[in-house]
């Protein structure tokens, strides 16, 4: 929307905004082009130019087909509107195929329930990890959640899953790989945190993410996280690092339910 605008009207507000952003087409007589614009489709015989918007497959104007020429009698020559209706469909098609793409990219990568990434991604990440920078990987499970489900019903469980997935996205850095790797278990990859200080911060601030009850289905369930900690350093590689994280998760989850542990 923000280049249509500026290629026509040189940042300015435009006139014919809601009916181009709404699907219409527009024309646009020289008089209402930006001044640097309006000079140039001077030197070169431009008196029009015809916008057709081309709408995404949610219905919005994604994108715009500028035709520029003398007078709008141009496009009445024969064959012309066939072209320009084909080139249409052509980058109509074109959204359709990417946005297809993208929705096989995530069912593919990404878990359904939580929108994070699921098992097999987080493993490609570890896989392209650079260990020799530093990285921390943290291995989180839901204490109780068992319990949660046999009381509440699995609905409520999601509930909590879904919830667990927005404190992590909250508590971590944005450069941070969250994943969900198997029903009650998460995972997260810290790039460039390479001390065991760094590490035992993160591992407070996932702690912290149970702290306030889960209010779901109105109830107000009080759980905690087990985690396990390995920081990485050359003789590591990314997937080890996990196999480690989970083995130290798996022993304070059998010790000490709600702290954390390295290995």
């Amino acid at each position: 929307r923000r280049a249509v605008e500026a290629a026509a009207t040189g940042g300015h507000p435009c006139p014919w905004d809601t009916e181009l952003f709404e699907g219409e087409p527009v024309v646009i007589g020289v008089d209402e082009m930006a001044d640097g614009l309006r000079m140039a489709a001077g030197h070169a015989g431009v008196g029009v130019a015809v916008l057709r918007p081309v709408l995404s497959v949610h219905g919005d104007a994604a994108a715009c087909l500028s035709l520029w020429c003398e007078t709008p009698a141009k496009l009445e020559v024969p064959g012309v509107s066939v072209v320009i209706d084909r080139a249409m469909q052509a980058i109509t098609l074109a959204f359709q195929v990417e946005h297809g793409r993208d929705g096989l990219r995530r069912l593919a990568t990404r878990d359904p329930l939580t929108g994070l990434w699921n098992r097999q991604a987080f493993f490609g990440q570890l896989r392209a990890a650079n260990v020799q920078r530093g990285c921390t990987v943290a291995c989180i499970d839901i204490d109780g959640f068992a319990d949660v489900n046999a009381r509440f019903g699995h609905g409520v469980g999601d509930e909590v899953l879904l919830e667990t997935a927005n404190r992590l996205c909250e508590a971590m850095r944005p450069g941070d790989v969250i994943a969900r790797v198997s029903a009650d278990e998460y995972a997260i990859l810290c790039p460039d945190v390479h001390t065991e200080d760094a590490a035992s911060a993160i591992a407070e601030r996932i702690t912290a993410v149970a702290e306030q009850p889960f209010t779901t289905a109105g109830t107000g369930t009080q759980l905690s996280l087990s985690v396990g900690i390995a920081v990485g350093d050359q003789s590591k590689n990314g997937v080890a690092l996990f196999g480690l994280a989970e083995q130290a998760m798996l022993e304070t989850k059998a010790t000490a339910h709600g702290s954390w542990m390295f290995v």
